[in-house]
């Protein structure tokens, strides 16, 4: 089990929880009590907030060592306030307790915030053996400046993309919007690096208000999500046309956070996103059997064998050529459309690597990780204009938070191929028990009619399930129900595999 302090205090744990009982079992394997405390905490690295470094020179020898190492590592870990990432296919568990290409165990974790270092690291914490920590800096700047001004790693996705079971990539954000990117395919740890050259994958910059510049820098709080991209791209006109995969992975992200004393307060525009990594593999013979390496580009593109250089997007959207999407208000902020200001399908695709899409209510944020909606390429997006304040007095402990402006939540659905909205009717408008675009529960834009897409819904947590075979159910945290729109059934095999 591992653990961190939020803003209670900087670092992590790691506690052995295999047997939870009051004592030791017969075989002498400890228990949860407290005298067992030894045992069961197996890695502590967490230290208060005025905590001072150990004396490491009232010590020689290894000890001495080992202690100088301690005290440089410390160094790059801040207040991890990241929550768990979970699995796509499995909510009840983390994909950042993984196996590594070099066959060992870990735990990968954002650095988080207010480290002495100020830059943001991937922390590859082992579970075996020594448990070292293997640090992976984001930058090398100078504690206070660049990119390592007031910054930290945020929640990590890990992504196994062949399916061995092992890590090959992660994308996290940080506290100044850039999406990085972390190649950890080699079967040596010693290869593992920032990909891109030590570059951003993208650096999100957002408007002081809708449709304003897009200069203002967005934190990336929440873990990105990840999934390889599906469609087409015509290449070519007429005879000479030819229609390619577009390949690669989508990585999807929101901005915002709700970390600072000052961070309700913000009425800065966040986004959502969703970025084209272009990045290609090719498998390769490794010590420790077969691994992935990154394709460095061949062929000729664009075309039939193009095979393209893997290629950082640079700040802004303008520059990362992604095409906006835009927020409908529909019921005065109640329910919200998809409109969409620039094409993206396959006649254009080539134009394009991916989509934003500004959210639009003052002070709205994504502070939590997207969620597939049935398995499909559907993002369940959770976004909040959280509290601004509470008339409870801040020195005086109490249970009460009255709010002086209370939080709003809002819940999107939207395609994270293209930013489109969904092709059916998910939400039921108009409370009819039935889910049509043409009979209330779609909207009218330049693409015609279209599904609704946002709703203002309760704060708080909310569970998605499978009600019947044609609809599921929003439960919220006061058990309030929304029937939605189940995502149509496969009524054929898609395709089968031969075991041997």
């Amino acid at each position: 089990l591992v653990g961190t302090l939020g803003l209670g205090g900087k670092g992590y744990f790691v506690l052995d929880v295999t047997n939870p009982t009051a004592a030791n079992l017969p075989d002498g394997t400890p228990g949860f009590a407290e005298a067992n405390a030894a045992q069961l905490v197996r890695l502590d690295r967490t230290r208060g907030y005025a905590e001072t470094a150990p004396n490491c020179g009232a010590l020689t020898g290894a000890e001495q060592t080992a202690c100088l190492q301690i005290v440089d590592e410390d160094k790059d870990i801040g207040h991890i306030t990241a929550r768990p990432v979970r699995d796509d296919n499995d909510s009840m568990r983390t994909t950042q307790i993984a196996r590594m290409n070099n066959n060992r165990w870990a735990v990968v974790l954002g650095n988080g915030y207010n480290s002495a270092n100020q830059r943001p690291v991937l922390l590859v914490q082992y579970l075996d053996g020594a448990k070292e920590l293997l640090r992976i800096p984001a930058t090398n700047d100078a504690p206070g400046t660049g990119k390592a001004a007031d910054n930290g790693l945020a929640s990590p996705r890990v992504v196994d993309i062949n399916g061995d079971g092992l890590v090959d990539v992660v994308y996290a954000g940080d506290n100044l919007g850039n999406l990085w990117k972390f190649d950890l395919t080699s079967y040596n740890p010693s290869n593992w690096s920032v990909a891109f050259g030590g570059n951003p994958l993208f650096t999100a910059r957002g408007p002081a208000a809708l449709n304003g510049p897009r200069t203002k820098v967005q934190p990336i709080s929440a873990a990105p999500t990840a999934r390889a991209n599906d469609r087409q791209m015509v290449i070519g006109t007429g005879a000479s046309a030819k229609t390619l995969n577009v390949g690669g992975m989508m990585v999807a992200f929101g901005t915002g956070r709700n970390i600072t004393k000052d961070d309700p307060s913000s009425v800065d525009v966040q986004t959502l996103y969703s970025v084209l990594d272009n990045t290609r593999y090719r498998q390769v013979t490794s010590p420790l059997g077969k691994r992935l390496e990154v394709h460095p580009g061949s062929g000729s593109c664009p075309g039939p064998s193009c095979i393209p250089v893997p290629t950082a997007l640079g700040t802004g959207v303008a520059s990362a050529k992604l095409a906006k999407r835009e927020f409908l208000d529909i019921d005065s902020g109640a329910y919200g459309a998809i409109d969409e200001k620039d094409l993206l399908d396959k006649t254009t695709w080539a134009n394009w690597n991916g989509w934003y899409l500004d959210l639009p209510a003052v002070g709205e944020r994504l502070l939590k990780p997207y969620d597939f909606y049935d398995a499909s390429n559907l993002l369940t997006v959770w976004s909040q204009v959280p509290a601004k304040g509470s008339n409870v007095d801040p020195n005086v402990e109490s249970c009460e938070s009255t709010s002086v402006d209370s939080e709003r939540q809002y819940r999107t659905f939207v395609n994270i191929m293209d930013g489109k909205a969904p092709s059916i009717a998910i939400v039921d408008k108009n409370k009819d028990g039935k889910f049509l675009m043409s009979g209330g529960d779609g909207a009218t834009t330049t693409q015609g009619l279209v599904s609704i897409s946002r709703a203002k819904v309760a704060k708080g947590p909310h569970s998605i399930i499978r009600k019947d075979k044609f609809e599921n159910v929003d439960i919220d945290a006061k058990n309030n129900k929304e029937n939605l729109a189940a995502m149509p059934e496969e009524s054929l095999r898609p395709s089968w595999r031969q075991i041997q």
